[in-house]
């Protein structure tokens, strides 16, 4: 499976700027779960990621993607191996 997530980068958002929406498709989902705008998911390799909608919650003790904390996410999506969308995760 892949998952889509669509994110801004926090440089680009604020009054009177018009942030640019940019989308990165990791592969290898096994599998995935959700707690309102919250994800994790464990990869095929073993590794396990999480995501937050919006500013990252430090409330929850896990690691969050290093790669995403310049970015704001706005959506996260499941999609089969063929690139369908299977469901909204955030």
């Amino acid at each position: 499976m892949l998952l889509q997530i669509d994110k801004f980068l926090k440089a680009d958002i604020g009054e009177g700027k018009e942030a640019t929406l940019r989308t990165d498709v990791a592969d290898g989902v096994k599998r995935t779960n959700c707690c309102e705008d919250f994800v994790m998911v464990e990869f095929n390799d073993g590794k396990v990621r999480s995501f937050a909608k919006g500013e990252i919650d430090y409330s929850f003790d896990a690691d969050v993607a290093e790669e995403f904390k310049e970015y704001v996410i706005s959506q996260v999506w499941l999609l089969n191996d063929d690139g369908k969308t299977l469901r909204q995760l955030i």
